[in-house]
């Protein structure tokens, strides 16, 4: 599911089913942290939970567990990538920073 989807299947919920997602999303990820590292995830959780939900509510929850286990995970090495520096034509590679400093990276819109 795209977040596009994701968003308007949110947008026609009411305050409780909300309220309901986000309890949801908390107790999830509560069991999983409650086994040992690598053991599950809260895919694995949700999936023996989704149903006694609304589809509707499946559907979500699900969707952002699948986003979020994307990636690469604490500890891992991250894919290396370019980036144009703001202002130059110069470009700068993510694995040029190993080994010197902590690098963090924020995406996001800012216009």
């Amino acid at each position: 599911m795209i977040k596009a989807e994701r968003d308007k299947i949110m947008s026609n919920m009411g305050r409780d089913e909300r309220t309901q997602y986000r309890d949801i999303l908390r107790e999830v990820r509560a069991e999983a942290r409650k086994f040992p590292s690598g053991k599950t995830t809260p895919t694995k959780v949700w999936r023996s939970q989704a149903s006694q939900y609304p589809p509707k509510l499946q559907e979500v929850v699900g969707a952002v567990f699948q986003r979020d286990e994307m990636g690469p995970n604490e500890g891992e090495t991250p894919p290396d990538f370019d980036l144009k520096r703001l202002g130059t034509e110069e470009r700068v590679k993510l694995s040029s920073f190993k080994g010197r400093r902590p690098v963090a990276m924020a995406f996001g819109s800012y216009t």
